[in-house]
């Protein structure tokens, strides 16, 4: 057999992702609660330093047979461990070393199916977490009765019960975040990665609508900019989709966006990591639709009316800069966003706070036809 042991196919992932109780019926005294986390971070810990171990050997067979999505599936369930397992420098440091390997940061290339695979590995985790045999016996008989009627797939080649177990999954991170993960690097990584815009558009629209309040907190203080454009670029379905073929923004995550930028108790900085995000992702499909239709152009409109002045004239910048790039790729939008974002603001007179929107659609539409 291919595995000495009877362990499943990725058990030492699956360390990352269980449940570790006390075998007490009775409440643990604070000693007892003591030991417990120390025999949690002395478990994680070992399991961590071997897979890095075996993740950075150039022959690592076992590691080699699993995909990346579900690797990365395993390691951020780890954000929902108690904070005192997420504070260890070691266990911190591990963990953000296999992240950046899985996502491509470091190492290979990012594989193209790592959300799918990731949904997918989700999925199959809370049905071993929930249901018996039986239940997945009846689990494949049903799925198999919506295979013959087509109702299998119902966005992005996943089915509705995967879709549903990743939006558990993240609400619950997105809880645990809010109440102690913006302290940890890795928990912030791991919430920026369901912005990636191969992730479902639902999913990246809970994460922008529930952290709503703490937006600013996805910003990661002294990050390398090596890795923020990184993440930036893996947020970014494309450059302009009339030079690369890319597809356009789904409307709820565009409206997320823009609900993002708009006034709040803790308005985002120039430099936030969202605030950076959502001007890309908003002028890419400004930019766009000058120069296809009206119907894209009124959409945006709404989108942008509850925008400052300040935003508003951020977005106009970026798009028209990125109309006149040389290829109008993500990277030009990255670079686009980076001078206009990153660089000394430009002074706003009268006029640029008063620009009706007709007069900057007009400049944007003088420079698609100029193009």
């Amino acid at each position: 057999g291919r595995f000495l042991l009877p362990l499943g196919a990725i058990w030492m992932y699956n360390v990352l992702s269980s449940t570790m109780t006390s075998q007490s019926d009775q409440l643990p005294s604070d000693s007892e609660d003591d030991q417990h986390d120390t025999k949690m971070l002395d478990v994680l810990s070992r399991t961590l330093c071997l897979l890095i171990q075996l993740e950075t050997t150039s022959n690592g067979t076992y590691t080699s047979s699993i995909n990346d999505g579900t690797k990365l599936y395993h390691i951020t369930n780890t954000c929902l461990f108690p904070e005192k397992i997420l504070s260890n420098d070691l266990i911190g440091s591990s963990l953000e070393i296999l992240f950046n390997k899985f996502t491509g940061l470091t190492g290979s290339t990012a594989s193209a199916s790592l959300a799918k695979d990731f949904t997918k590995a989700c999925f199959e985790h809370s049905r071993l977490s929930q249901e018996s045999k039986q239940d997945e016996k009846d689990s494949t008989e049903m799925n198999l009765h919506s295979l013959f009627n087509g109702e299998e797939s119902s966005s992005n080649g996943h089915s509705k019960d995967e879709l549903k177990a990743l939006d558990d999954f993240v609400g619950d991170l997105c809880n645990s975040y809010m109440e102690y993960g913006g302290h940890y690097p890795f928990f912030t990584k791991v919430i920026r990665l369901f912005l990636r815009h191969d992730f479902n558009a639902k999913t990246t629209s809970v994460v922008l609508t529930k952290l709503y309040p703490i937006l600013h907190v996805l910003t990661i203080e002294g990050e390398e900019k090596i890795s923020l454009i990184f993440s930036l670029t893996q947020s970014i379905s494309g450059g302009l989709p009339s030079s690369d073929s890319s597809r356009r923004d789904p409307s709820c995550v565009l409206d997320s966006f823009a609900l993002s930028l708009k006034k709040r108790d803790k308005e985002l900085l120039r430099n936030d990591y969202v605030y950076l995000l959502a001007v890309a992702v908003l002028s890419r499909n400004l930019a766009s639709s000058s120069q296809r239709c009206d119907c894209g152009l009124r959409a945006m409109r709404n989108r942008m009316s509850g925008l400052s002045s300040a935003v508003f004239h951020d977005i106009i910048q970026v798009s028209e800069k990125f109309l006149h790039s040389s290829r109008g790729s993500r990277d030009d939008l990255i670079t686009c966003v980076f001078d206009v974002c990153l660089g000394v603001p430009k002074e706003m007179n009268s006029a640029d706070k008063t620009a009706s929107w007709e007069k900057a659609i007009a400049s944007l539409k003088n420079v698609s036809r100029s193009e």
